[in-house]
Order: structure tokens, then C-alpha cells, then sequence
């Protein structure tokens, strides 16, 4: 009877400790703890390693109450040893997810030997090179981590998360650049990474995609993409200004205004980014359907067949017909024998959607199953997720230090432009993660989620890394502005007018992807003979 009211009772504690809404319910714990306290030590023993599994994974709140009941009791020697056992198995296994899970992690000891060769040597190359690869794995595990985090949060604040972690290598970079007063620099590696997640991690999805599913066109969602264009279309107008103001001398005080104005934009843009983050994870979160939910809700219709000339005039052939639906040959489709009636409906909340002279057959339950399979628990928990983003956060701080030191010099050594290093070589330690998961999600013909990975990342980039570095620059009392001369400003407004292009039909195909990928070389090449104005002056 005895064991059974101890039992009972710490019942009783491991509800009250699981579930912070609870933490009212000291007086239960208290009453457990003391039934626990009444019992010989023997037996006491085994519920005292319960409550300190318990004490360990409670939340703060809850952690408060149950040490002071836990710690008002003696425990054995073996006890805390066991306890400390836990938590030496729940580092390793936290170890083991964010360090060993990963293939990109062997290029881990690059960091600590790029390190090394800072002050065993004076070779600014190896050191920048070496750096550079170090950042890798370290830029992608922290994407990981937020994600983690993110897992445990709700869309608001995944989404604050993932703006400000997103593309936090970028930020940790420019703000050491910005400290040494590398100002061109920190414009130039912020543009190649806008440059590289359009055209080559955007390409390489498209043409990796388009390679496996040849037969056929992918399709996306064109309203996120509609809206992420006219994002990056107003970052190219608050780039665009300021270099037009200094260019054509129109300045009211020469020097100063560009700075000023810069300022003013940088803060416009940072309002109109917080506002799509609340437009797009609170205002009209519903409108962002993966393009499969919007294939069940039409094909859910049955059959439309085909009828007078006022429908089928409007599509001169089939081809025409599936891209004004945007539906494409995803699925298998059958003629319909009678052809001599037509339906035109309207579904709540959508537009109006023809199927000329079609019959179409859906698997719902497959589209259910891969929809199940995507929701995955975290593999870290949410203090574990805390503690890696400050730990790779810190380290990716060092080594950006390093590397902004030897920046300069590789490019003498190497005898590269410092423009070509910075607008090419350095967004890939950024990008590297988002171009992997990219092509991953192209290849399994998820690209929406490839197009919100580059074109996304893009559109933090250029509404929120560059205005903020600006602020912080005027922070600094460094004269970091949106004038980010001629020549790149007018590259970034002709890469944001061809991707928009690509994006206009909703629809990519191989070719798509390796006109992006010739469009960046052609970038790539003219930054490679491209002489800075503000280095020859």
C-alpha cells in the first residue's frame, strides 16, 4: 500500500514538472516529495533517480519548484552519479547530431588549421583559403540549429529566427569588414551573395530538377515569387538612388547626402521587411499553399469536358490550356469520349480553372503520406538548439576575423581582383548550404521550397543584411552607404529582370536552370576584369 501511495504521488510530481502551465501545482510536488522523504533510503532510491530525470528535462519555470523539493532531501553518492551520467550521454548524443550526422563536417579541421597558419606563417592565401573552407560546415550546421530552434516556436517567431540566423554568416562577415573599414568589401560580398542565389543556386535547382523529371515542366507557386520580385525590385530601387545622386553630382552637399539618404532607405527597407514577414507568417499565411494543395482542391472537381467556342477559343492548343491552369503533366491524364458538354466552375477562394476536354485521375492518399512524412520531431532539444547557435555563432566569428585580415592579401597573392574575391569567393561559404538543400529539394520536385531557399535568402539579403548593415555602420561612425557604384548596381537590376522573367510563367525546366547558371559565369567573368573606381582612386 505504501509503494502504491509513492507511486501515486510521484504521478503527481511528473505531471506537474512536464507542463509549465502547472507550475501552480507546488503543493503536489511539495506533498510527493515529503511521501518520497518517508520511505527507508532503499526504497527511496529509485523514485529520486525519477525525479532527477525529471528535474533535467523540465522547462526553467518548472526546474525552480522542483529543485527546491528535490534538493530539500539528501541524496545518495550514486544518485548524483547517475545523474551526471545522463548528462554526460545527452552531450554526446547532442555532439553526435550536429558534428558527426554530417558529411559537409569533414571540412571542419579547416578552421582551426587556417588558424594555425596565421601565425606560423604569412601566407595570406592559404590562410584565406583555408578560413573560407572552415566556414562551410559551420554556416550550414548553424542553418540546421535555427531550424531546430525554429521547431519549437511558432511561425512568427521561426519566421524572426530564421531572418536574423538565416544569413548570419553574411552578417558576422560584414560587420568585422566593417570594423577593419572594408566598406566596398562588405557592398561587394553582400551583392555576390544576392547575385549567387539568384542565378547560380536558383539555375543549379532548376537544371538538377529539370534533368531528373525531363518530361515533364516543374511546377511552383507564382504569388510567393510574384511577391519575393517586387521585394528585390524595391532593394534595386533603394540601391539605385543613391548611386544615381552621386554619379550625376546632383548632391545637395557633395559626400553627405548619398549617406543620408542611404540611411533613410536602409530604415524604409527594414520597415517593408518586417511587414512582409508579418504579411507572409500572420496576415496572409494561407495564401502560401505548396502548388500540390492547390492540385487537390481542383482535382477534388472530377470531370470538366470540352464545349462551345466561347471556352476553347481562348486555347489555341493543350499545351496552352496547362500553362494558363498551371497544370502541367504531374499527374496521368486520360481524354475524355464525350466531348460535348463543358463545366466551368469557380472554387472558394481561387480562380477560375478550365479542363478542356480531360478526364483526370488523382491518388489523394499518396499526396496525404508524403505531407506526413515531411513533419519531423527535432533532434535537438530546445536549450541543446540555444547552446549550438551561440557555439557556432562564436566560432564563425573567429574565423571570419581571420579571414577579413587576409583577405587583401589573397588577393595579391593569388593575383585575383579584390572585387572578383569578394563578389564571387566569398558568397559561397554563405551560400554553400542553401545550394545542397536547393538542388536536394529540386530533385525531388519540391520547388517551392528551392525557390524559397535562393530567392528567399535573396530577398533577406537585400531588405534586411544590407540595411542593416548600414545602420550598423552609422553605428560604427563608418560611412557605409547604398551607393554601391555603377557597374554593380546595374548588375543586380538586370539579374533581378531576368530571374523575374523565369519567374513570371511558374514553371522550370532544365533549360531555364542552365540559362541561369551561363548568365552568372558571364557575371562571374566581367567582375574578374572589372577594376574597382573607388581602389583607383
Amino acid at each position: 500500500m505504501g509503494r502504491n501511495n509513492d507511486r501515486d504521488g510521484a504521478r503527481r510530481w511528473r505531471l506537474a514538472a512536464d507542463v509549465e502551465t502547472r507550475r501552480s501545482d507546488k503543493d503536489d510536488l511539495v506533498a510527493a516529495a515529503e511521501t518520497i522523504k518517508m520511505r527507508p533510503v532503499d526504497e527511496r532510491e529509485g523514485f529520486a533517480m525519477e525525479v532527477e530525470t525529471i528535474v533535467n528535462s523540465s522547462l526553467p519555470s518548472t526546474k525552480i519548484i522542483a529543485s527546491e523539493i528535490l534538493h530539500s532531501r539528501p541524496l545518495s553518492n550514486v544518485a548524483y552519479l547517475r545523474t551526471f551520467w545522463r548528462i554526460l550521454i545527452g552531450l554526446s548524443k547532442s555532439i553526435k547530431v550536429v558534428i558527426f550526422s554530417a558529411k559537409i563536417n569533414i571540412l571542419l579541421p579547416f578552421g582551426p588549421l587556417s588558424i594555425i597558419l596565421h601565425f606560423l606563417t604569412k601566407n595570406h592565401g592559404l590562410v584565406f583559403f583555408f578560413s573560407l573552407i572552415g566556414i562551410i560546415p559551420l554556416a550550414e550546421r548553424l542553418g540546421y540549429a535555427t531550424e531546430q530552434l525554429a521547431a519549437y516556436t511558432g511561425n512568427t517567431v521561426g519566421g524572426l529566427l530564421n531572418a536574423t540566423f538565416g544569413n548570419a554568416t553574411e552578417m558576422i562577415i560584414a560587420i568585422y569588414a566593417l570594423k577593419s573599414g572594408m566598406i566596398r568589401v562588405v557592398q561587394q560580398s553582400l551583392l555576390g551573395s544576392i547575385l549567387s542565389n539568384m542565378l547560380l543556386v536558383l539555375g543549379c535547382a532548376f537544371f538538377a530538377g529539370g534533368i531528373i523529371h525531363n518530361k515533364k515542366d516543374q511546377i511552383f507557386d507564382k504569388a510567393a515569387a510574384v511577391v519575393n520580385s517586387g521585394l528585390l525590385l524595391m532593394a534595386v530601387m533603394g540601391l539605385t538612388f543613391p548611386a544615381v545622386l552621386h554619379f550625376t553630382r546632383s548632391e545637395v552637399h557633395y559626400g553627405k547626402s548619398e549617406v543620408a539618404l542611404s540611411r533613410f532607405s536602409s530604415g524604409v527597407m527594414l520597415v517593408a521587411y518586417a511587414s512582409y514577414l508579418f504579411f507572409q507568417l500572420r496576415s496572409q499565411q494561407d495564401s502560401y499553399h505548396p502548388i500540390a494543395d492547390v492540385f487537390e482542391l481542383t482535382l477534388k472537381m472530377g470531370d470538366i469536358r470540352q464545349g462551345d467556342d466561347s471556352i476553347t477559343k481562348y486555347f489555341n492548343s493543350l499545351k496552352r490550356l496547362w500553362q494558363d491552369l498551371v497544370l502541367f503533366s504531374t499527374y496521368e491524364w486520360k481524354f475524355a469520349d464525350d466531348c460535348n458538354h463543358h463545366k466551368k466552375t469557380m472554387e472558394d477562394g481561387c480562380i477560375y480553372k478550365f479542363l478542356v476536354g480531360l478526364n483526370v485521375e488523382f491518388d489523394e492518399e499518396e499526396g496525404h503520406s508524403e505531407d506526413s512524412d515531411e513533419e519531423e520531431p527535432p533532434e535537438l532539444s530546445q536549450w541543446e538548439a540555444i547552446s549550438w547557435l551561440a557555439v557556432l555563432t562564436l566560432w564563425i566569428s573567429i574565423l571570419s576575423e581571420y579571414l577579413v585580415d587576409a583577405i587583401e592579401g589573397a588577393s595579391d597573392a593569388l593575383n585575383l581582383p579584390l572585387a572578383f574575391i569578394s563578389v564571387i569567393l566569398l558568397p559561397i561559404v554563405g551560400n554553400a548550404a542553401e545550394h545542397a538543400s536547393a538542388i536536394m529539394f529540386a530533385m525531388k520536385d519540391k520547388l517551392d521550397i528551392s525557390i524559397g531557399v535562393a530567392i528567399g535568402s535573396s530577398t533577406q539579403i537585400s531588405m534586411f543584411v544590407i540595411p542593416f548593415t548600414v545602420v550598423v555602420g552609422w553605428l560604427m561612425e563608418k560611412q557605409m552607404d547604398l551607393n554601391f557604384q555603377l557597374f554593380e548596381t546595374a548588375t543586380l537590376f538586370i539579374t533581378v529582370l531576368v530571374v523575374a522573367f523565369m519567374l513570371q510563367e511558374g514553371t522550370a525546366n532544365y533549360f531555364k536552370g542552365l540559362m541561369l547558371i551561363l548568365c552568372y559565369f558571364i557575371v562571374a567573368a566581367s567582375f574578374f576584369f572589372h577594376t574597382d573606381p573607388v581602389d583607383s582612386e
